[in-house]
């Protein structure tokens, strides 16, 4: 369960940086 939550975590922060470029 806590793998799939980080994993969507940091799918979640690259989809914020590639925005904010």
């Amino acid at each position: 369960m806590q793998l799939q939550i980080h994993l969507i975590t940091s799918a979640v922060c690259m989809l914020v940086l590639i925005f904010k470029q």
